[in-house]
């Protein structure tokens, strides 16, 4: 009897099998490599199964339970004397005395110390033998958790029980040595590894297909739409981890003083109240200092911290589009104020929409049958993971990352509507989208400017090679009559019917935005060009920070080298960190950040001399990617010199160096269709080393941007522990 060959089987035959083999292997492996221990099961006799409160040293309550008592610390210990036999696990079996604890990273962890099994537990000195998370339950639920150990001995010895980051005291219902695993089994996880296993066999056994990324099929702009709603997804996913537990609105008029609340909040107030500077009184002695800039000089009088503050007022310098978009709006309808994990939630999901929507605006215009779909739906989502918009809306003290996160959000829309622009052959909606896109930009120059400057460099040479100049570059044909210089350089630009309209159409409400902010400035700060960051109030004298070559090397440092921490050896393995070379000439402010590099995602930054050696790729490309860099090293300078080194700093340029990356890796990986493939209509996606490669990089700068979102750290909002221990265990099998 003849094999049918995968290959060679109708497409619903080899589609079922193919199901089927994925779920028999996501079975087997959640059967095997969650429950191996139930299923390959110790040596009893070795290690007999042991209630240690017989062996306990201190004193159990009347019920058999203890009480373990947390330290300052969050640290607590528990001994046992004269304990039988070998260890293969300890159960121990936790909830909080008070009900009303709220436990939140770092999760609690038990640490096993025992007398050392190769002097046979005689001479009294300890060794470690395993260290894990756990779980402690809330007041009347308690949580049970099994720390797996190895000691080999039939003797008798002590063991010491080691907690670590307790929140509260813990009743201990009970602790079992080497009890009995049971079979576990998880829904979400089998669903999770089917899928997963499924769409890498259909990658590997679809090795000649029709899949090359064709913008003018119906069907494959359909299913562009599939990166969206993954981010959106994970976006609602990602809600848990903001953490802060808020009420749904704020009362509007206030309910409480003025200074209470946050600068949007009270900028919200002051126009309602018809005037601009803040409704907050300032105290006769901060009126009566020399210099109230100088932090030393008006500390004690306790002003508002990071309020611009002139001519006896206090002003809020952060931009007003989260005001206009979502406060605004928001009172208009519900006659109340948005908290802020709404407003944070607000943009989160606009970059979650907009990030991979400009992915496929990039790719509609410049990766025409040279992209694999695959690989361009990774892409999609990839960008918008990579730049650490969930990380940055877990930011405390939220104001401070509404202005990062709404500037961004601006940026993914400003972007989307300017290729969308571009990819649009009737004047009247070209036009259209390219005011759309002016507004974009507007609104995001009110947010965040540093990020508007940096779009800046992205503008640029769009206008130059995609307004100003023919989309031919100018070409002439050889066998035209020869022209003048001038009658050629004219030659290579478009007709003005097109260049004017295109450029009032975006420039006038960039114009607009920017004239109302600097006559805002003015009516303020008596200068159009001042925002308000030089009369801010907080660790320094602002007005002594200048843009300067001498700070190149710490910036480079702070926001491209900068590593992340990996030395805690616990889930998620990364974490932001605070480094300080101490010595940078003047005073900046540092604190907790990343350098670029640190990321997987964009190390593929360094390759871009490879691309700019393409044949297959315009000049347009080739400059865009070159002024791309020049304004990642300018911003990131600027904000260095200016402000200092925190991670919501190098945030402003997270996005467009993520775009970048993966608009590179696209570049590297794909292939154009041969003249026989376009002739067809049937390009094929082939197994090439650099289109794996590709793939492989992709999905490991998504694990890890996901891995360092949901890190722990002051600087971000902490959320339940048992989250944290849930996803672990998700992710190791536990």
């Amino acid at each position: 009897m003849k094999i049918q060959r995968l290959g060679e089987m109708p497409t619903v035959k080899r589609l079922s099998l193919l199901l089927c083999i994925a779920l028999l292997i996501a079975v087997c492996a959640e059967f095997v490599l969650a429950n191996y221990r139930a299923l390959f099961l110790y040596d009893e006799a070795a290690y007999p199964y042991t209630d240690l409160s017989a062996y306990y040293d201190g004193n159990l309550k009347e019920d058999g339970s203890y009480l373990l008592k947390a330290n300052a610390s969050g640290g607590g210990l528990m001994s046992f004397s004269d304990v039988p036999g070998g260890i293969y696990s300890i159960t121990v079996t936790l909830s909080y005395i008070e009900e009303d604890t709220l436990d939140t990273l770092p999760v609690p962890t038990m640490e096993i110390t025992a007398t050392d099994p190769r002097t046979s537990w005689s001479t009294g000195g300890f060794i470690t033998v395993s260290k894990d998370m756990i779980l402690v339950g809330e007041y009347g639920s308690p949580a049970t958790s099994t720390v797996y150990a190895s000691i080999e001995n039939s003797g008798r010895g002590r063991i010491r029980l080691t907690f670590a980051g307790l929140a509260d005291d813990v009743r201990v219902e009970s602790v079992l040595l080497n009890r009995t695993p049971t079979l576990t089994f998880s829904a979400p996880r089998v669903t999770a590894l089917f899928v997963s296993i499924f769409l890498l066999l259909l990658l590997f056994t679809y090795r000649h297909h029709p899949m090359l990324y064709d913008p003018d099929s119906p069907r494959h702009r359909a299913l562009m739409i599939l990166p969206v709603i993954v981010t959106l997804l994970f976006t609602a996913a990602f809600l848990p981890m903001l953490g802060r537990g808020e009420a749904t609105e704020i009362a509007y008029p206030l309910q409480s003083s003025v200074e209470r609340y946050q600068p949007y909040v009270q900028q919200f107030d002051a126009w309602m109240k018809g005037q601009l500077h803040l409704d907050i009184p300032v105290s006769d002695e901060l009126l009566q200092v020399e210099n109230p800039y100088d932090y030393a000089s008006r500390v004690e009088y306790k002003p508002m911290w990071d309020r611009a503050y002139y001519e006896g007022h206090y002003y809020s310098y952060f931009g007003i589009t989260p005001i206009l978009l979502c406060y605004l709006p928001h009172y208009l309808i519900f006659g109340t104020l948005p908290v802020d994990d709404t407003v944070m939630l607000f943009f989160l999901v606009l970059s979650a929409i907009f990030i991979p929507l400009t992915v496929k605006a990039w790719a509609d215009l410049h990766e025409k049958r040279t992209v694999p779909f695959p690989l361009l739906f990774l892409a999609a989502v990839t960008a918008f993971l990579g730049s650490l918009m969930p990380l940055t809306a877990r930011g405390v003290n939220p104001f401070y990352y509404i202005a990062t996160l709404s500037g961004n959000a601006l940026l993914a829309i400003f972007l989307f509507l300017l290729l969308s622009a571009e990819a649009q052959q009737r004047p009247k909606y070209r036009y259209t989208l390219y005011a759309a896109s002016g507004v974009a930009y507007g609104l995001l120059f009110l947010a965040r400017i540093n990020i508007a400057v940096l779009a800046a460099f992205i503008v640029l040479p769009y206008l130059v090679f995609r307004v100003l100049l023919k989309p031919s570059g100018g070409e002439t044909d050889p066998a035209m009559p020869r022209l003048t210089r001038l009658t050629r350089l004219r030659r290579h630009f478009a007709e003005k019917k097109t260049v004017i309209p295109s450029l009032l159409a975006l420039g006038i409400p960039v114009a607009i935005a920017i004239g109302a902010a600097m006559v805002l400035n003015f009516l303020r700060f008596d200068n159009p060009f001042e925002f308000g960051t030089s009369y801010q109030f907080t660790v320094s004298d602002i007005r002594y920070n200048h843009l300067s070559l001498t700070d190149l090397f710490p910036t480079i440092y702070h926001y491209f080298l900068q590593p992340l921490s990996t030395t805690s050896g616990r889930f998620p393995f990364v974490a932001l960190q605070k480094l300080n070379l101490h010595d940078y000439g003047h005073y900046v402010y540092i604190d907790v950040g990343l350098g670029l590099f640190s990321l997987p995602l964009f190390c593929i930054l360094l390759l871009s001399p490879a691309a700019l050696r393409l044949k297959s790729r315009t000049r347009y490309e080739k400059t865009l990617l070159v002024s791309c860099l020049v304004g990642i090293l300018t911003v990131a300078l600027m904000n260095f010199s200016l402000g200092g080194a925190i991670f919501r700093y190098t945030c402003d340029l997270t996005q467009i160096a993520a775009l970048a990356s993966v608009f590179l890796t696209l570049a590297l990986a794909g292939r154009p269709a041969t003249a026989e493939e376009s002739e067809s209509g049937r390009a094929e996606t082939r197994l090439t080393a650099p289109y794996v490669a590709a793939i492989l990089f992709l999905l490991l700068s998504a694990v890890f941007s996901v891995l360092l979102s949901i890190s722990e750290n002051p600087n971000l909002a902490a959320y339940p522990s048992e989250m944290l221990y849930r996803i672990w265990r998700f992710f190791t099998f536990g």
